[in-house]
């Protein structure tokens, strides 16, 4: 909500009849006692109904007394005897926008502003009703006013920097972001606003950078590790995020926040026994929490200690059978170990919590695929959801194709093989599945293809991985 205007009371002196009304009313105004107001400021408007000041006091008593239809008519009287007072657009302004109507209030600002163009509030006023009807573009001049006229403001430039990125004006974005962080009257408070601000708007790199420049100056400060760490998560750098997230935890050992994200680094690192042993060192601390018990299960099931992670999964679901990863993962970790019934059971309990996501339904489908021929039909079902969630998961595709050629619907089959083979050419497995449904359509020559391109794969495949002959990517530092 905006600030509303603030009402400069005019009243008149000496025998003018309105007088003493708009005295009264103008005390009661101020005791909240809206209502005796409306009173007054009516029955002045029958001795002076064209006094565009008492209709404008009006509306705000009516606002006040939260009949904005009233207000509205009130104010708009008021414009109509007074079109030069910019104070009554501005107010019209603030109560069509919170009556919903946007394009009304926008243009009531703009017009207002050409009246009182150096007015502070309702400058930041239209420019934050701009940023809301995503107008970043034409917020940009706004905020540019605000800027000069209170440059040690944060919350202003912070508005001209993401109105600058949204509208795809990186560079002057990037500019500002610079001169805002270094500036000296620029706190450690702000930059981390900032920085928070660049990771909302998918700015990883600039965000990375004002992280850093916050631990130029403040090498110790856990929020800023926090965010570093959360912006390598991001990056897809997990083990920088790592180093980050973990130093956060030695500054601030306490946080279940930062303690959760490291842990969430060291698992999608791959680092599961420090997860699991880092888990352990912080039990006391934390142990009690579902989010805790859920990531040791987690850190179980990487390190392929299935038993160890249904135990944790079965209780944890015990406590709280609502949570549809815990079952998800519970059932993943049943399938590890060939207990497909129970694996089924969790996925469905997954599913039935969380219907949107489309794991649950390729997970699903790949353990009835697994089960027998019977409930081939039921599998497809899954794995065709599946796939009109996420129509680029390769593994659903070649179950999906698996079950059609089960049915003999093999053009179906070929159809979503040459897609997997398409995306993931270096997959041996979708080569010899495509070869085979080629041939029972009588495709030879294209079975022969696939065959010889299996062939050749399964031959590099075997072949010793030396710095000669590794015709792969570096491995990467993450």
């Amino acid at each position: 909500m905006f600030p509303l205007a603030v009402l400069i009371w005019a009243f008149l002196q000496g025998a003018n009849p309105v007088a003493p009304l708009l005295q009264r009313a103008k005390q009661d105004f101020e005791s909240g006692r809206y209502s005796e107001a409306r009173a007054e400021l009516q029955q002045a408007l029958k001795l002076a109904p064209q006094d565009p000041a008492i209709w404008s006091k009006l509306g705000l008593t009516e606002y006040k007394l939260n009949d904005s239809e009233a207000a509205v008519a009130d104010l708009e009287k008021a414009r109509a005897l007074d079109p030069r007072n910019a104070q009554n657009y501005f107010n019209l302004g603030m109560l069509y926008h919170q009556g919903g109507e946007m394009a009304k209030a926008l243009e009531d600002y703009r017009q207002g502003l050409v009246l009182a163009p150096d007015d502070s509030a309702a400058n930041e006023s239209y420019a934050h009703l701009l940023m809301e009807a995503h107008q970043y573009r034409e917020a940009i001049a706004p905020l540019q006013k605000l800027k000069r006229n209170s440059p040690s403001n944060s919350s202003f430039r912070l508005a001209l920097v993401e109105s600058y990125l949204k509208a795809g004006l990186n560079d002057q974005g990037g500019e500002e972001i610079q001169e805002f962080a270094k500036a000296p009257n620029c706190s450690t408070h702000d930059q981390i606003d900032l920085a928070k601000l660049l990771v909302e708007n998918k700015k990883p790199d600039a965000a990375r950078w004002v992280f850093e420049q916050v631990l130029q100056s403040a090498p110790d400060l856990a929020e800023a590790h926090a965010g570093l760490g959360m912006v390598w998560m991001d990056m897809g750098r997990y083990k920088d995020a790592g180093k980050e997230l973990g130093r956060a935890v030695q500054l601030s050992p306490d946080s279940v926040e930062y303690s959760l994200q490291y842990t969430d680094a060291l698992l999608l690192s791959k680092q599961y026994p420090a997860a699991l042993d880092f888990l352990k060192s912080v039990k006391d601390r934390f142990g009690k929490l579902p989010a805790y018990r859920y990531k040791v299960g987690l850190a179980y099931y990487g390190a392929s200690q299935f038993p160890a992670a249904i135990d944790e999964l079965e209780a944890l679901v015990g406590d709280y059978p609502n949570l549809d990863r815990a079952h998800y993962f519970l059932g993943h970790s049943y399938s590890a170990t060939g207990d497909f019934k129970n694996a089924e059971i969790h996925y469905r309990k997954a599913l039935a919590l969380n219907p949107q996501d489309a794991s649950y339904y390729a997970a699903l489908g790949h353990v009835l695929r697994r089960d027998n021929d019977a409930v081939t039909d039921e599998a497809i079902g899954y794995l065709e959801k599946a796939l009109k969630l996420d129509p680029s998961d390769t593994s659903s595709k070649q179950d999906l194709a698996l079950c059609y050629e089960k049915k003999g619907r093999y053009p179906e089959a070929e159809r979503l093989l040459e897609d997997v083979v398409r995306a993931q050419p270096r997959l041996l497995a979708s080569h010899r599945m495509l070869a085979r449904v080629y041939y029972r359509q009588g495709k030879k020559e294209q079975g022969d293809r696939e065959t010889a391109l299996a062939a050749k794969l399964e031959s590099e495949q075997r072949r010793p991985r030396t710095p000669m002959n590794d015709s792969s990517s570096p491995p990467s530092h993450q």
